[in-house]
């Protein structure tokens, strides 16, 4: 019995420590209804915390969305501010551009007026009457300016394009130019501003006649020169050729049919276009040097009126028959000046074809080489004398050819320059040469230009049986520039004694259009 009751007592003191120390598991004690009304609650719960998750990363990402929105205004504001700075900045510039281009026209015209006054109170003072001029009269010569003389000669890239600038100028300032070609001309000098880039076209027409034969040639020539001038002292430039005749004869075939020496035009025939020339030219203070495909006659035996486009048409008197220059080709060329004196040398390939880039300066070492010496007073005169020698080439024999040329230009006013000229030479066209000649501007405007000389060549006696005989020539030429760019010239030869013909005269009338842009 106590055993029975020791039993009871202790389950009763175990009973009583478990419910001291908690209940049992509540949820062993739920029913199956409250069961689910918990989980529901716990689902609830658990719903509205992701849906408390989610606002906020919506929140978030709306955030940043306005971030970026409004970042990539600012940006974009940024740019527009910068794009308006850059464009005021050109508008500056253009600004400035156009009020240094104003201010150099304004004082090359101030410049041209004081000019028009000073001559005009020095004619008042002799009591003389000249028709009025205006200013822009003066910023263009007919006759290249004696500066660039020393430099080069009047039909060398260089010079041309030089005085077509000059022309340019003319025609903006003129009236009568159409805006289109004002436009053009604005390109042009936009061109030259910007990329240091200049350019000329020129075509040139010539039609002659020789009365007594009835024989008549004509044709032309067109030619592209550009400059490019990356820095003052340098100079890149290269030059276009081409040719066509209109009739039966070529410029050499023309003159074969009266027999005369030397040629009495310019030449034209039937040749597409070529590259002439391209060198490259340093200025290192009084020295200048060009090299590359050269034409021997840019630094030999140049004066005022020597040019076979704009002045006389014989070669008497725009060439040198007496000087036995090559075709363009490869060469070098140099030139010392100073204020009143000069000294020119060039070596240039002497079997140089012209519309080829040969490479016999090199293989055959066959050269022509000729040295100058000038004096060039202050009043526009000039002197020189030459001296050259050419080796003789594959198909010359051995005799090789040489000569002294002597010049002898002096300026009897502004307008009037007096030409004394001769030359002795040795298997050259011809082996004797003097020549007399006057050239004016101004006679009876002031765009006009003429010409008289008359000249004796006496051909190279290669054999004792030979008969040619001793060809003078009289030329007059008269040249008018209606508009600035535009040259029409009339002509006269007479040749006494044409040397390859036993006819005693040939009268030759010419005309010649040149247009140059």
């Amino acid at each position: 019995m106590k055993i029975f009751l020791s039993i009871i007592l202790l389950t009763l003191l175990i009973f009583a420590v478990n419910m001291s120390l908690g209940p049992y598991n509540k949820e062993d004690f739920l029913t199956q209804e409250e069961q689910l009304k918990q989980k529901k609650l716990q689902d609830e719960a658990k719903k509205r915390k992701e849906q408390e998750t989610l606002e906020a990363y919506e929140i978030r990402m709306q955030f940043l969305r306005e971030k970026a929105k409004e970042q990539e205004q600012e940006r974009r504001r940024r740019a527009l501010k910068l794009k308006q700075q850059e464009e005021q900045r050109k508008r500056n510039a253009a600004v400035r551009a156009q009020i240094e281009e104003n201010l150099r026209q304004a004082r090359e015209e101030e410049a041209a007026k004081r000019l028009y006054t000073k001559e005009r109170s020095l004619t008042q003072e002799h009591h003389q009457e000249i028709p009025r001029k205006t200013p822009n009269d003066f910023n263009v010569t007919l006759v290249p300016q004696q500066k660039e003389l020393f430099n080069n000669n009047p039909d060398d890239i260089v010079t041309e394009i030089n005085n077509i600038n000059r022309l340019r100028y003319l025609l903006l300032k003129s009236d009568r130019t159409p805006e289109s070609v004002k436009d053009y001309i604005r390109f042009l000098n936009a061109l030259k501003k910007d990329y240091d880039i200049d350019f000329l076209f020129s075509y040139r027409a010539i039609v002659q006649a020789e009365l007594d034969s009835s024989t008549r040639g004509s044709g032309g020539k067109y030619d592209l020169s550009l400059r490019y001038v990356p820095r003052p002292a340098t100079t890149l430039a290269l030059k276009f050729d081409g040719f066509h005749q209109y009739g039966t004869y070529s410029s050499s075939e023309f003159i074969n049919q009266f027999g005369a020496l030397s040629s009495t035009s310019a030449s034209y025939r039937d040749e597409s276009l070529y590259l002439s020339q391209i060198w490259w030219q340093e200025s290192i203070s009084n020295f200048l040097f060009r090299a590359g495909k050269i034409d021997a006659s840019s630094f030999i035996d140049s004066h005022d009126y020597k040019s076979d486009s704009r002045f006389f048409f014989s070669s008497n008197f725009s060439s040198s028959p007496y000087n036995a220059f090559p075709q363009n080709g490869l060469g070098i060329a140099g030139k010392y000046t100073k204020e009143h004196f000069y000294v020119t040398a060039e070596v240039t390939d002497a079997n140089a074809v012209a519309d080829e880039m040969s490479s016999s300066f090199f293989n055959k070492r066959e050269y022509y080489k000729a040295v100058e010496f000038g004096i060039t007073p202050a009043d526009g005169s000039k002197y020189h004398i030459s001296f050259w020698d050419r080796d003789n080439t594959d198909d010359e024999g051995d005799n090789s050819k040489h000569g002294v040329i002597g010049s002898f230009v002096q300026a009897m006013d502004k307008n009037t320059k007096l030409i004394l000229r001769g030359a002795v030479s040795d298997h050259a066209t011809a082996k004797h040469y003097a020549s007399i000649g006057l050239g004016r501007t101004s006679l009876f405007q002031e765009n006009d230009i003429c010409g008289l000389a008359l000249g004796m060549l006496a051909p190279d006696d290669q054999d004792d049986d030979t008969t040619e005989r001793t060809q003078t020539t009289l030329e007059s030429f008269y040249r008018i520039d209606p508009l600035p760019g535009i040259q029409l010239s009339a002509d006269m030869q007479i040749i006494y004694h044409p040397s390859l013909h036993d006819q005693t005269w040939a009268i030759l009338p010419g005309l010649r259009l040149r247009v140059v842009f």
